[in-house]
């Protein structure tokens, strides 16, 4: 199993009581925000163009929200509704998802290093044309997730639900799933090519590909 750094924080991390008007005001100068701890604070609807640096997010609300070319670095995301919230072309370096919603979320053209995605539901989560490089999802339900058009690299599945999940045009070379459910999965032979499943798994992958076993 690959080894994923924890995200780097200071010791002490300065509280905000008010994220919505901190983060809005950031986006409005276009300045970074760095050191600071957050706690069951509501993301603006908007963000875009600006940083986030060893940061902690607990009990978090950013449902809804818009960011648009944003940097997260050395990030913690701790129990945070991510839901129906929309990533375009954002970067997540060394960050954790630790037990948060990511129901319908969209990470579009967004870039994954060295992230945790721990214990956080993700059913109709898409991950469109991602790029994730050293990244775990480990126990999350990731049902009708869309992943298609994605670069998996060095990325690892443990115990998680892939049901109905869309993986088309994603080569799975090297990808683990033998702890996984991946009942309904959509995929191609190509994208297969390398993949490393159970025997129980083979054989239910190849009656979706209508593959007939004698």
């Amino acid at each position: 199993m690959i080894h994923i750094r924890e995200p780097i924080l200071p010791d002490r991390l300065i509280p905000e009581q008010n994220m919505e008007a901190v983060l809005q005001h950031a986006v409005e100068e276009e300045t970074d925000l760095s050191g600071l701890f957050f706690a069951n604070g509501t993301a603006p609807q908007e963000m875009r163009v600006i940083s986030l640096k060893e940061c902690r997010f607990s009990g978090c609300r950013f449902n809804g929200c818009k960011g648009n070319q944003l940097y997260f670095l050395n990030i913690q995301f701790e129990s945070c509704d991510f839901s129906s919230a929309i990533f375009d072309r954002c970067l997540f370096r060394r960050v954790r998802f630790v037990n948060c919603k990511l129901f319908g979320t969209i990470f579009t053209d967004t870039s994954f290093e060295q992230c945790v995605f721990e214990n956080s539901p993700g059913r109709l989560l898409s991950l469109s044309r991602a790029r994730c490089k050293e990244v775990l999802f480990s126990g999350c339900d990731l049902s009708n997730a869309n992943l298609q058009e994605s670069k998996l690299t060095k990325t690892y599945f443990e115990n998680c639900r892939l049901r109905s999940a869309e993986l088309l045009h994603t080569p799975l070379k090297g990808i683990d799933f033998t702890s996984d459910d991946l009942e309904g999965v959509s995929v191609t032979i190509p994208e297969l090519r390398g993949a490393i499943v159970t025997m129980e798994q083979a054989c239910d992958l190849a009656k979706l590909l209508g593959i007939v076993i004698q």
